[in-house]
C-alpha cells in the first residue's frame, strides 16, 4: 500500500508543479518579447519581398525626365500633377530656357528601394541646368546688349514704337540673344534626393514632394 500511496503522492505534486511550470514560462517568454520589442523599436521596417513594380516606377519616371518628357513622368506621379512649362504661345525666350533645361535633365538611382515607416523610399540624384543662375546671367547681360543693339540701329523706328516705347520684338530679340549667351556658358548643379512612394489605387506612385519638384524645374521654384 505504501509505493500506491507515494505514487498517488507523485501525481499530485506534478499537477500542482506543471501549472507553476508553464505559468512561469509564459512570463519569462512574454518578458523576453518585450525586451526584443524595446531593442528593435528603433530599427528600420524590413520588406517581406523586394517591391519590383516601385523601383520600376520610380525608374519609368527618371527615363520620361531624362527624355524631356514631362508629361508622361507626371503620369509616375501620384496625382499626375502638371509638369509642363506652361508657357503662352510665342514666349520664344521662354521656350529656350525650358528647352535647354528639359534637354539638361539627367537622373540617377542611388541604390535601390528600401522600406521607410511611411512606405518605400529611394535615393536618387539629378542633374539639370541652373535656371538661378541663367536667369541671373541675363539680367546682367541683357541692359549691355539692349545700349548696344540701340546704338547699332541705323532705322529708329525698328527700335521704337509709335508712344516712343522699345517694340515688343525689338526687345524680344536683345532677350534671346541675351538668353542664348547665359545659355553658352550655362552651370549644371547635381541635387541628391530621396523619393518617397505610397501604393496606393492598386499601383506604385511617386509623391510629388517639393524636392522633387525643385530639382526637375532646375531650382526655379526654390
Amino acid at each position: 500500500m505504501e509505493p500506491q500511496r507515494k505514487s498517488g503522492e507523485n501525481k499530485l505534486r506534478n499537477r500542482k508543479i506543471l501549472p507553476w511550470l508553464f505559468g512561469a514560462l509564459g512570463a519569462v517568454l512574454a518578458a523576453a518579447a518585450l525586451m526584443v520589442c524595446l531593442a528593435w523599436r528603433e530599427a528600420e521596417p524590413v520588406m517581406a519581398r523586394y517591391p519590383q513594380e516601385a523601383e520600376q516606377c520610380v525608374s519609368d519616371m527618371m527615363q520620361a525626365l531624362d527624355s524631356g518628357d514631362f508629361q508622361q513622368a507626371s503620369q509616375y506621379l501620384y496625382g499626375t500633377p502638371t509638369l509642363g512649362s506652361g508657357l503662352e504661345e510665342g514666349d520664344i525666350v521662354a521656350a529656350r530656357l525650358w528647352d535647354s533645361l528639359a534637354d539638361s535633365l539627367r537622373c540617377t538611382p542611388q541604390g535601390r528601394c528600401y522600406a521607410t515607416p511611411e512606405g518605400l523610399a529611394q535615393n536618387i540624384t539629378v542633374t539639370s541646368l541652373d535656371i538661378g543662375q541663367v536667369l541671373q546671367a541675363i539680367k546682367t547681360t541683357a541692359p549691355r546688349l539692349l545700349e548696344q543693339q540701340v546704338a547699332r540701329a541705323e532705322d529708329m523706328s525698328e527700335v521704337y514704337a509709335d508712344d516712343n516705347t522699345y517694340r515688343q520684338d525689338f526687345l524680344r530679340d536683345v532677350m534671346l540673344s541675351a538668353a542664348n549667351a547665359a545659355l553658352t556658358e550655362a552651370p549644371t548643379r547635381e541635387r541628391s534626393l530621396t523619393v518617397h512612394l505610397q501604393y496606393r489605387d492598386r499601383q506604385w506612385w511617386v509623391l510629388p514632394e517639393q524636392t522633387l519638384l525643385e530639382a526637375v524645374s532646375g531650382g526655379i521654384l526654390e
